[in-house]
């Protein structure tokens, strides 16, 4: 089912521009809006959104990994969060599982210690 996204025009008043030039601008979140409304669930397009979010969410958190912070999933939320609302619940899966495995293999420490890891990292990693 299509939705149809309203587009107001702001008054044009004391900026000197006519009606018809302000409404042909649009807001940014407008822009989003629509482009949410032309992403179909398991397509292409939802497919590469959902990795730029993925991808965006790693490189912040390899910049911030200097800070040492506890704070393992706190890029990866809002990449969660815009890939569901852009692309849909099933890219919103993905990237959840995916990032999930990018912070157990990057940022958790090694695999290939014998220890085992502590409760928190458990909780950390189960809390997704």
């Amino acid at each position: 089912m299509a939705r149809a996204i309203e587009h107001r025009s702001a008054p044009a008043a004391n900026t000197g521009e006519s009606t018809p030039q302000i409404s042909q601008r649009s807001d940014p979140l407008d822009r989003l809006a629509a482009l949410s409304t032309r992403i179909r669930p398991y397509s292409i397009e939802a497919m590469i959104v959902a990795l730029i979010c993925v991808s965006a969410a790693t490189a912040l958190r390899f910049l911030g990994s200097w800070t040492n912070s506890d704070f393992l999933f706190a890029t990866y939320f809002p990449a969660i969060l815009a890939a569901g609302l852009l692309a849909g619940t099933p890219a919103a899966v993905g990237v959840t599982i995916v990032s999930a495995l990018i912070l157990r293999l990057f940022f958790v420490p090694s695999y290939l210690h014998f220890a085992s890891q502590s409760y928190g990292e458990y909780i950390d990693l189960s809390c997704i």
